[in-house]
């Protein structure tokens, strides 16, 4: 079994979720002007991606005190 990415998957999932939300509302959401509606994208995508590593994290804890 490949266990190149183990652990490391939902970590580049939730960075990557933050860098998505923070580069949209860089390049689309200043466009225009500011707005709050972009801003509450900005802050959904930001708080999506923390949620991601949070979850990540005590599944990971979860999956390794199993093993044990």
């Amino acid at each position: 079994m490949n266990k190149f990415l183990d652990g490391y998957k939902t970590s580049l999932a939730g960075i990557g979720a933050i860098l998505t939300a923070v580069g949209y509302f860089l390049t689309e959401g200043l466009k225009d002007g500011f707005q709050i509606a972009d801003l509450t994208t900005l802050l959904t995508g930001v708080l999506a991606g923390l949620a991601i590593l949070g979850i990540g994290g005590k599944f990971q804890k979860l999956i390794e005190a199993l093993k044990k």
